[in-house]
């Protein structure tokens, strides 16, 4: 997983389940608490999550309704991706109440394994070098500056990497239009900066998207689906003569 991430387990047992605490007890990984609905939403609304696990049910709130509510771009943490982990009977249910957000619904009864490659997938970190592609991307920073021209790579339903990028603000909002390969029609949105990587001769800004269209979230989620289970693709299918077009 990646480094420095900040995670919100939102379960109402007084400690994070172990299944969970032993996912997450890497020194790089800040773990807070929250035991309802209503304290994650103080919490992710005033500070910046990398990642949210919620137990579902809660006592106060549905998971849904919460999610929603994080939605709105006034939020620290709008979009951020979210982990729910349900009752076996109800994982289906859950799943399909939360098609239009960026999370992944797992059973309480889910082993490490399977919790961890569920994070790598909402994070966007573990899929293959198949999701790096050129992309001719214009972030308007304010009337006279723009930035274009990135590699993107680890691209994934909750936002993606953008190498090339010089440090924008951490916190700020962007409009993205980017394509993703063979596709036709741009997938269209709104982003904000989360972190930086590289360093001054690499640099890179991480983006999470924080409004985008069920139906564009269904697009990258089937393009994640797809570049995991594809075999790796060519020097071409990765960008070198598919070069795509897109602008805010």
């Amino acid at each position: 997983m990646e480094q420095n991430l900040k995670v919100l387990a939102v379960v109402q047992s007084e400690a994070v389940p172990e299944n969970l605490r032993e996912v997450f007890s890497r020194k790089s990984i800040t773990l807070h608490h929250a035991r309802s609905g209503a304290a994650a939403l103080v919490l992710a609304g005033n500070s910046l999550y990398d990642l949210l696990v919620l137990e579902e049910p809660l006592a106060d709130l549905p998971v849904d309704s919460v999610l929603s509510a994080l939605q709105s771009f006034e939020w620290a943490s709008a979009g951020a991706p979210a982990l729910v982990m349900a009752g076996d009977q109800d994982v289906v249910e859950i799943a399909r109440r939360l098609e239009d957000h960026p999370a992944r619904v797992l059973p309480k009864s889910a082993q490490k394994q399977e919790i961890q490659q569920a994070i790598s997938e909402l994070l966007g970190v573990a899929v293959r070098s198949g999701s790096r592609m050129m992309v001719n991307v214009e972030v308007k920073i304010d009337s006279n500056t723009s930035l274009k021209c990135f590699q993107s790579e680890n691209i994934s339903e909750s936002g993606m990497l953008l190498r090339g990028a010089k440090a924008i603000p951490i916190g700020m909002a962007v409009d993205l239009e980017f394509y993703l390969p063979d596709e036709p029609d741009p997938v269209r949105g709104k982003a904000m900066v989360v972190r930086h990587s590289g360093d001054s001769e690499t640099p890179g800004i991480g983006l999470r998207f924080v409004a985008l269209g069920r139906s564009e979230i269904l697009r990258l989620r089937r393009f994640v689906d797809r570049i995991l289970t594809d075999k790796p693709p060519s020097e071409t299918d990765r960008g070198t003569g598919t070069s795509q077009t897109a602008g805010v």
